[in-house]
C-alpha cells in the first residue's frame, strides 16, 4: 500500500506541475515555433537593431557597411512578416518592465543595449503592419509605467526604464495610425485606471493627423485626476493644433484649475501656440492674480513671448 501511495503522490505532483504551469508550457511551445530559416525570432530582431547597441570602439561606417546593414534589416523584415502574428507575444514581452527590484544604476552598456532592443521591437511591430493590430489593447496597458515615471525622479532606480518603455510603446502605437487612435481615445475617456488614462493622453500626442484627438484631449481636461489633466494639457501644447478650440480650453485650465502643476503646464502650452494664443491674452492677465509666485512669474514670461509672436505692443 505504501508503494502504491508513493506512486500516486508522484503522479499527482507531476500532474500539478503541468497543470499549474500552462503559460510556461505555452511559452516553450511558442518559442519552438518562432523560427524562420532555422533562426529564432529574437535573432532576427537583433538584426533590426544592429549598430544601435553599445560599441565603444565604433568607427564611421563605410558605404559597404551601411549597405550590408540594410540588407540584414530587410531580411529581418521578411522574416518577421513570415512569422506573422505569432511574434506578438514575444514583442509585447520585450516591452514589459522586468519583475523584481529595479537596477540601482543603469550602466552605459545597459542603456545603449536597451535602446537597441527597443528599436528592434519597434521595427518588429512595424514589419507586421496590420497583423500587429490585435496587440493594441495590450500595448495600451503597457503605457501605464509613464504614470509611475512621472511621479519619480529620473535618478531613482527603474524610473528611466519606465519612461523609455512607455514612450517606446507610444511610438509603436503611432506607427499603427488610425487603427490605434480610437482605442487610445476610449482608454483616455473611459478607463477606470488612472495610469491608463495618463498613458493614453501621452500616446495621443503622437497622432497629429487624427482630427478627433484634440477634442478628446480637451474632454480629458476635466478628468478627476490632476495628473491626467496636466498630461492632456501638455499633449495639446505639443500638438499645437486646432487653436480655435484648444487655446480657450487650455486658458480655462490656467485660470480655473485648483492644481498649481496643471496651471503651470497650461501656461507652457499656451506659449507653444505662439501668435495663435493671442486670444488668451485676457486670461493671461487674469492669471497674473494667481496666488502662487511661480505661476505669476511664468505668466509674465508667457505674455511677453505671445505678444512678441503676435507683433503686439509689449507692456
Amino acid at each position: 500500500m505504501k508503494g502504491l501511495r508513493a506512486v500516486w503522490l508522484l503522479f499527482c505532483l507531476t500532474l500539478s506541475v503541468f497543470i499549474g504551469c500552462p503559460q510556461a508550457l505555452q511559452a516553450d511551445e511558442q518559442a519552438a515555433e518562432l523560427l524562420y530559416q532555422n533562426r529564432a525570432l529574437t535573432s532576427w530582431l537583433q538584426d533590426f537593431s544592429y549598430g544601435y547597441g553599445y560599441n565603444p570602439n565604433a568607427v564611421y561606417e563605410t558605404p559597404d557597411h551601411i549597405k550590408w546593414r540594410k540588407e540584414k534589416q530587410d531580411a529581418a523584415e521578411v522574416a518577421i512578416q513570415a512569422i506573422g502574428a505569432k511574434a506578438l507575444p514575444v514583442l509585447l514581452d520585450r516591452l514589459a518592465i522586468p519583475a523584481g527590484p529595479p537596477v540601482a544604476e543603469q550602466s552605459q552598456k545597459a542603456t545603449f543595449d536597451q535602446f537597441a532592443k527597443n528599436y528592434g521591437t519597434t521595427r518588429g511591430f512595424a514589419a507586421l503592419g496590420a497583423k500587429a493590430e490585435p496587440a493594441i489593447p495590450d500595448l495600451i496597458q503597457l503605457l501605464a509605467p509613464a504614470y509611475d515615471a512621472a511621479h519619480r525622479s529620473g535618478s531613482e532606480p527603474g524610473a528611466q526604464l519606465q519612461e523609455w518603455q512607455s514612450y517606446t510603446t507610444g511610438s509603436i502605437l503611432r506607427g499603427m495610425g488610425e487603427a490605434a487612435v480610437q482605442s487610445l481615445i476610449e482608454a483616455l475617456l473611459n478607463s477606470k485606471d488612472v495610469k491608463i488614462r495618463f498613458g493614453a493622453a501621452m500616446a495621443l500626442e503622437y497622432h497629429q493627423r487624427a482630427k478627433e484627438v484634440i477634442p478628446s484631449l480637451i474632454k480629458a481636461l476635466d478628468d478627476d485626476d490632476k495628473d491626467v489633466r496636466w498630461r492632456a494639457v501638455r499633449s495639446l501644447g505639443d500638438l499645437r493644433q486646432m487653436p480655435e478650440i484648444a487655446v480657450p480650453a487650455i486658458a480655462r485650465r490656467m485660470t480655473d484649475d485648483p492644481e498649481v502643476n496643471v496651471r503651470l503646464y497650461a501656461i507652457s502650452a499656451l506659449t507653444k501656440f505662439g501668435a495663435e494664443a493671442a486670444p488668451a491674452i485676457p486670461a493671461l492677465y487674469k492669471a497674473t492674480q494667481d496666488p502662487d509666485p511661480y505661476v505669476f512669474s511664468e505668466v509674465q514670461k508667457a505674455l511677453k513671448e505671445i505678444k512678441a509672436a503676435a507683433n503686439l505692443k509689449p507692456d
